[in-house]
């Protein structure tokens, strides 16, 4: 090593070892600070795109902060219904990025805390589509006159690359099995397929008819109505209180005084991150029982190692073990697996099933479907015994592909001369010069036909269905939540804690009964990722270059091998 690199890890050492001596510190403090003051008001700043689970790591904490996780959130509203110091709660949603699912489940969160009588209030900044649907749950939605709400409907859009290949000498050659199988259509096509269209299509008018149905049960307002004000679309908060869409309009002061008045005491108010740290009221039985919640979140990949590489990368056999190991757990009664995953690599997904269908002969085993459990994602907990997801989750997408890029042109481009000498037929399958021929594009598609056939089998043997049933569903054909409980993809409409609580029944632990939630996998720190993998262009292209609504799409394909079997979604079904 060079003598600046020595004195820059150096640095980067002490940097750590002192951030992570004063986050050990403080945190010490804080764990020993006084409760919850009586009669306070938890205040939910919930923004971006809401990972699911907490992390443990001191070095991100320290590094990202209190970013709100789905997880969280959740916690934080159940244990606010049960404190008595907890008067009510105020939601401040702004630029959420998450799926409609995690919405549905803060809603339906939000929704069950309302049994308590206590008081939501929602308060809006600059507002769209997603702020105010989750809105809708506060008694009381206000914000400052010159904010600006934009309900304006709901659009799918779509990004296809062939056209920028193109221009740089780039040519995809991919094969699909299944009539919507469109994943490999952001590489190949430049404009949407009549396929894409109607399956896009299907999913909004749901996704549409939901939220116009929540805004007009919310806002007693007639449907008719509704959608006049969204195809209007922008308002100024002043604007949409006149037209019922909020209820009063209030700078944020202005609302602290209105408590004040209200309450006849000066409010108080605790933040997520300090009341995160609030341990649950004291419960009064002995907690004997525990249920394992395995995250299984990302793309799906094949290789070695854990569970989990990159963020957003899930590794087959690392996923598969962490399955097998909760499952020998003498002290583990039932499974829960959520899913939040676009699916991947198929053999890595195949692996991850089979644990899961074991696990399943030891005990009972849940799954939970978040914003996507599609393709892979859907194979990997399609054995379970019972599947839950949200009306908004994107599920299905039982379907195969493969191919690969050819960049002949763009070596010719940049002054490259790849020169190639094969022995036997198919040496150069896995060429990157030039694209299959027809011997080659034949024996392809005789193995990703297999790979789709073993998955509509496979779903069959699960769902109880016929191979011709599930044929039908199949075709890569992605579906919304609501709509894969009525073809039967699906067992129950439902969030993480209603599969807790149908673990629970089929374990044979009462339903009143409280457990410990045992979270697998183990989470890699921030050292690690450092030690281990460094910084490296990929990690700049995820987080800086890729637009936001393909990041959990894309990254996978930087891990995938040559012509592997993918189940994977498609990459376009961006609905804001």
């Amino acid at each position: 090593m060079k003598s600046w690199m020595k004195i820059t890890l150096l640095i980067l050492v002490i940097f750590i070892c002192v951030g992570t001596f004063y986050y050990m510190t403080f945190s010490r403090l804080l764990e020993s600070s006084p409760p919850v003051v009586k009669d306070s008001y938890l205040q939910l700043d919930i923004f971006g795109e809401i990972p699911e689970r907490e992390t443990s790591d001191p070095l991100t904490k320290i590094f990202a902060g209190d970013i709100p996780t789905l997880e969280g959130i959740q916690q934080c509203i159940r244990k606010a219904k049960e404190d008595a110091s907890i008067k009510g709660i105020i939601i401040r949603p702004i630029s959420l990025s998450c799926g409609w699912a995690k919405l549905d489940e803060m809603k339906q969160a939000l929704r069950s805390f309302k049994e308590s009588g206590k008081p939501i209030y929602a308060y809006l900044e600059m507002a769209t589509n997603k702020e105010y649907y989750l809105s809708l749950e506060g008694q009381m939605i206000f914000g400052p006159p010159a904010n600006i709400l934009i309900v304006n409907g709901l659009v799918a859009r779509g990004y296809y690359l062939k056209g920028t290949l193109d221009k740089i000498g780039i040519e995809a050659d991919f094969l699909a099995v299944g009539k919507y199988k469109s994943a490999p259509n952001l590489l190949t096509r430049d404009d949407m397929p009549p396929e894409d269209r109607e399956v896009t299509t299907a999913i909004l008018d749901d996704y549409y008819a939901r939220y116009l149905e929540a805004i007009s049960a919310s806002r007693n307002l007639e449907k008719k109505t509704v959608k006049k004000l969204t195809d209007y679309g922008i308002y100024y908060l002043k604007n949409a209180y006149e037209n019922h869409l909020i209820d009063t309009l209030m700078y944020y002061n202005e609302f602290q005084d209105y408590l004040k008045s209200k309450d006849n005491k000066k409010p108080r108010f605790v933040s997520y991150s300090r009341y995160k740290k609030v341990p649950f009221p004291k419960v009064k039985q002995e907690i004997k029982d525990q249920i394992a919640l395995i995250y299984c979140v990302g793309d799906i990949v094949s290789g070695l190692g854990e569970a989990y590489s990159e963020e957003g990368i899930m590794i087959g056999e690392g996923m598969a073990n962490t399955i097998r190991k909760a499952a020998e757990d003498n002290q583990v009664k039932a499974l829960v697996l959520r899913i939040d995953s676009p699916g991947g690599s198929g053999s890595a997904a195949d692996m991850i099933w089979q644990e899961v269908k074991l696990a399943k002969t030891k005990k009972p085993v849940i799954v939970s479907m978040s914003d996507v459990a599609a393709s892979g994602g859907y194979y990997i907990g399609m054995a379970a015994d019972s599947i839950y997801a949200q009306s908004g989750s994107l599920v299905g997408s039982i379907g195969v592909f493969s191919g690969k890029l050819s960049f002949k042109e763009f070596y010719k481009k940049i002054g490259i001369n790849k020169v190639e000498i094969p022995r036997g037929t198919n040496a150069n399958l896995f060429s990157e010069i030039q694209k299959f021929d027809n011997n080659q594009r034949k024996i392809l598609l005789e193995n990703i036909e297999y790979f789709y056939q073993t998955f509509v089998t496979k779903v069959a043997e699960g769902r109880h269905m016929t191979y011709e049933q599930v044929d039908q569903l199949a075709q890569g054909r992605v579906w919304t939540g609501a709509q894969a409980l009525e073809n039967g993809l699906i067992d129950r409409i439902g969030g993480l804690f209603d599969a807790v609580n149908a673990a629970k029944k089929m374990a044979g632990i009462p339903i009143e009964s409280y457990v410990k939630l045992k979270i697998y996998p183990r989470e890699k720190s921030f050292l690690q990722k450092i030690l281990s993998e460094g910084l490296t262009v990929t990690d700049i292209i995820y987080d800086k270059i890729v637009p936001a609504p393909v990041k959990k799409y894309v990254y996978g394909f930087l891990y995938f091998k040559d012509f592997e079997p993918l189940m994977m979604m498609p990459m376009y079904l961006d609905i804001q």
